[in-house]
């Protein structure tokens, strides 16, 4: 398989843009502040705790009042860890990615990775965009970052190989949706679980 060719690869990253994910803007904390103050239960326990000081008993509203805040604080610290979680993944692909194009191999960097294109996968190399398996030879992968298994998953052709994980052994190649030589059936579905 010889892959695009650069003219059908420029024009296929105009087309479809760089392959990386939307990054959003961080939420302001004051903003996480409001939305976790805005949840039916906190507002059922503040409610609660307005009615515990209304009947003069200021110690179970001032507890009411601390377990609200502990609630609220554990929330906003997990959706940050949860934030930072993201971004370090997106931290782990590498910067290029081994492709075939014009039937030469070279590298290209990861945000230039365009549907069809033929992607080289080796031992140490990660996986630059999610991708269907055209040829493996005792080809693994670690996808303990998208599933918890810590054993790395053996792959034939035919699997799919998930951007971000790590190949563990072996060498094989990938193909995105629309790649050259791909029954169209088989693009049709693939196509339309990606988009999905």
């Amino acid at each position: 398989m010889n892959g695009l060719s650069e003219a059908e690869a420029a024009a296929r990253l105009r087309r479809h843009g760089p392959n990386r994910l939307h990054e959003r803007k961080p939420e302001p904390l004051w903003e996480e502040l409001l939305e976790e103050l805005a949840e039916p239960m906190i507002l059922l326990l503040l409610g609660t705790g307005v009615l515990y000081a209304l009947w003069g008993e200021a110690g179970d509203a001032v507890t009411i009042l601390v377990v609200v805040v502990a609630l609220v604080a554990v929330e906003v610290v997990g959706e940050r860890r949860a934030e930072l979680a993201v971004a370090a993944l997106r931290q782990l692909a590498e910067p290029t990615a081994a492709l075939r194009r014009d039937g030469r191999v070279r590298e290209a960097p990861r945000e230039e990775v365009v549907p069809g294109d033929v992607v080289l996968l080796g031992a140490g190399r990660r996986v630059p965009a999610d991708a269907r398996l055209i040829a493996a030879h005792g080809l693994a992968v670690d996808e303990s970052a998208l599933t918890g298994e810590s054993v790395p998953v053996p792959k034939d052709p035919g699997a799919v190989a998930f951007s971000g994980t790590l190949v563990t052994h072996g060498r094989g190649g990938a193909a995105w949706p629309g790649a050259p030589g791909r029954r169209s059936h088989r693009r049709r579905r693939w196509t339309a679980r990606c988009a999905s």
